[in-house]
C-alpha cells in the first residue's frame, strides 16, 4: 500500500489506483488515520521542490489547511529525486510501515468483559485468546510480564528465561517461561483449571484465599490441574477432553461422544443452544472430526450422520428424527 500511496501523492496514480487508495482509506478509522499520517509526512519531504498546488488540492481536499506555494513546479518521481530527498522519503516509508504494523495497545479492550472471542497481541510477542465472557488486563510489562484474567483464556507465551510470565486469577497464580496452555477461571465457584498444550506450567494457590502456606505444582504437556477454594491441595491429572482447545482452534474431535456432550461443545465453540425433538437422539454416539468448519457446516454433517433433519433459529438448533439404530 505504501507504494500506491507514494504514487497517489505524487500525482502519478492511475484512476484505478486512485480508487483503490480511496477505498482503502474509507475501510476503517485506522486506515484513515494512517492516510493522514502518510500525507503529512509526504508533504514534509518536499523541502526544496514544491509539488503542484492543484494536485495537492485534489489529494488533500478539505481535510487539511491550504498549502500555500509560491509557484507550481514539476513533481519529480521518488527514484529521480536527489539523494538527500530519496533518503528522507525512505525514512517516511519506514515510519509509515511501523505505524501501520505496530499494535495499538491503548485501543485494546483491557479489563472489559468480552462479547466475542478476542485475540490480544502483547508487547513481548505473546498471543492471548480470550473466550467470550472473559477478560484480560495487562500491567506495564516493563519490569514484570504480568496479566490478570477472568473466564477462559488461551495463552501462547513467548519464551523469556530472564522474565517469567505471570497470570493472576481470583484464586490462583500461574508462572511460565514460554509455553502454550488454557486457563479456565470460574470466579463464581472459585475454581481454576489449567490445561497444558506444550511446555511446563507452574500452577499455584494465591495468598488471598490460602494464606501464607500456599502450594504450587508443575504441569507438563497433556496434563491439567484443578484448584478449588475450600479444598486442600491442587488436583493433577491427564487431559481427557479432546475438545479443550476447540473453542480456540475450531478443531472439533469426537470419539464415540454422546450427543449431549456434542451439544456442550457446539455451545462452547459456536454459541449454539442444541435441543432434540426426540429425546432418544440425545443418546446417539458420534465419531467424527471437523476441522475449522462453520457452525452451519458442522450441524449439517451431524444431521447427515444420523439421518436427522434440523431447524436453525438464530442460535437455537433443533435436531429431529427417529433416533439411532
Amino acid at each position: 500500500m505504501e507504494e500506491l500511496l507514494a504514487k497517489y501523492f505524487s500525482g502519478e496514480a492511475s484512476s484505478e489506483e486512485t480508487e483503490i487508495v480511496k477505498n482503502w482509506r474509507a475501510e476503517s478509522d485506522e486506515n484513515a488515520k494512517a492516510f493522514l499520517e502518510y500525507k503529512t509526512s509526504w508533504a514534509a519531504t518536499f523541502v526544496n521542490d514544491k509539488p503542484n498546488q492543484s494536485i495537492l488540492n485534489g489529494i488533500f481536499g478539505d481535510t487539511v489547511d491550504e498549502v500555500v506555494l509560491e509557484e507550481p513546479v514539476k513533481i519529480v518521481p521518488l527514484w529521480q529525486q536527489r539523494p538527500i530527498q530519496v533518503a528522507a522519503s525512505i525514512v517516511v516509508v519506514i515510519s509509515l510501515l511501523f505505524f501501520l504494523l505496530k499494535p495499538n495497545y491503548e485501543d485494546q479492550p483491557w479489563g472489559q468483559i468480552l462479547t466475542e472471542k478476542t485475540v490480544f497481541e502483547l508487547p513481548d510477542g505473546s498471543s492471548v485468546t480470550v473466550h467470550k465472557g472473559g477478560s484480560l488486563a495487562m500491567g506495564d510489562f516493563e519490569g514484570v510480564r504480568e496479566v490478570q484474567m477472568t473466564g477462559k483464556v488461551y495463552f501462547d507465551v513467548e519464551r523469556d528465561e530472564k522474565k517469567p510470565f505471570v497470570i493472576q486469577t481470583e484464586s490462583s497464580q500461574i508462572r511460565v517461561l514460554g509455553t502454550s496452555f488454557v486457563v479456565n477461571s470460574n470466579e463464581k465457584d472459585l475454581i481454576t483449571e489449567v490445561m497444558v498444550e506444550s511446555g511446563i506450567v507452574a500452577f499455584g494457590q494465591n495468598q488471598k484465599y490460602f494464606g501464607k502456606n500456599t502450594m504450587e505444582i508443575q504441569l507438563k504437556k497433556g496434563e491439567m490441574g484443578i484448584l478449588a477454594v475450600g479444598e486442600k491441595g491442587i488436583k493433577k491429572k491427564k487431559i481427557s477432553d479432546d475438545n479443550y482447545l476447540a473453542w480456540q482452534n475450531e478443531i472439533l474431535t469426537f470419539n464415540r461422544a454422546r450427543m449431549t456432550r456434542v451439544s456442550e461443545v457446539l455451545n462452547d465453540v459456536y454459541g449454539l443452544s442444541v435441543a432434540f425433538e426426540n429425546p432418544s437422539l440425545s443418546g446417539c454416539y458420534l465419531t467424527a472430526k471437523y476441522n475449522k468448519k462453520s457452525s452451519d457446516e458442522v450441524v449439517k454433517l451431524i444431521a447427515e450422520t444420523f439421518n436427522m433433519t434440523y431447524e436453525i433459529n438464530g442460535d437455537q438448533v433443533t435436531f429431529k428424527g427417529e433416533g439411532c439404530q
